[in-house]
């Protein structure tokens, strides 16, 4: 029955009709394999998640079964489905209660929590369902998004084609289809709180380069390219507690001269000499 509904879920949509045989199916599959039937508030509300709207539910109705009918039926549709919950145990716990249902329907269900080998995440985010906690999977979007940018289902696809399974940078296939469990705690509480993302970034300037300059600075001689002016001691000795650690040795500043040609008639001012000369390696510089 499921494969039967599954290209016209494709071709058609969420029409009322098809929704309703989807359901159908999801209700009496769901009464073989845990032993309950969805009730008419239940119906209801999955209709109303299915078709974007914000479903209240009163304790004890049933919330976790309702989210199944509208996770199916766009997971039968060929969505991928996040189930979004407040907490890994709900996350866990739903998947676990629930993956009879979906396996009956021929669907997989993933499970994405706190401190899970990226290889088994991976293949959570492969699943057609995938339960996480909202943290988790916003976390995962942030990274995703650094490796590929402004992110969209094309280039998702793009960023896994680029690289073998195994090695590909993301997990997500995109953003299709999600359902928010407790949508005010997830969507106003937990929004109160940004949720921010850091790594480190290589420097622009290749440590090659760096390496180049050096050596080209201390070719330069005292005197013939540059000048070093004898400053206040004193004076010195304040700059360097304004700014921290100095290391010991703002003996002088640079008056640069002029050398080799930049250009039509420039020069190139070096100001490197009193730095490399006059400062300790163990205080001011990493060489």
């Amino acid at each position: 029955m499921a494969d039967r509904l599954r290209p016209e879920l494709v071709a058609k949509g969420f029409t009322p009709e098809i929704a309703a045989r989807s359901f159908a199916l999801i209700r009496e599959v769901t009464g073989r394999k845990l032993g309950m039937r969805h009730r008419p508030v239940q119906l209801m509300g999955g209709i109303a998640m299915l078709n974007g709207y914000v479903a209240e539910m009163r304790t004890g109705e049933g919330k976790t079964i309702t989210a199944l009918l509208p996770a199916a039926t766009a997971a039968l549709a060929g969505m991928p489905v996040h189930v979004v919950t407040v907490n890994d145990y709900l996350a866990e716990r739903d998947a676990e209660q629930l993956r009879p249902v979906y396996e009956a329907l021929g669907l997989t269900v993933g499970l994405a929590v706190h401190g899970q080998p990226r290889p088994d995440r991976r293949r959570a985010y492969e699943c057609d369902v995938l339960y996480a906690c909202n943290k988790e999977l916003v976390f995962d979007y942030l990274r995703d998004r650094h490796a590929v940018g402004r992110p969209s289902a094309a280039r998702f696809r793009a960023a896994r084609l680029a690289r073998p399974h195994d090695e590909a940078e993301t997990l997500m296939r995109g953003l299709h289809f999600a359902i928010v469990d407790e949508a005010d705690g997830v969507l106003i509480d937990e929004a109160r709180t940004p949720l921010i993302i850091s790594r480190e970034h290589e420097s622009e300037m290749a440590i090659s380069l760096c390496d180049v300059l050096l050596g080209a600075a201390r070719r330069l001689t005292p005197g013939v390219d540059y000048e070093v002016l004898k400053a206040d001691v004193e004076g010195a000795g304040n700059a360097a507690r304004s700014a921290g650690r100095a290391g010991g040795a703002l003996e002088g500043k640079t008056r640069p001269r002029r050398i080799g040609r930049a250009g039509a008639g420039g020069g190139v001012a070096v100001s490197e000499g009193p730095a490399l000369h006059r400062s300790r390696r163990e205080d001011s510089y990493c060489r």
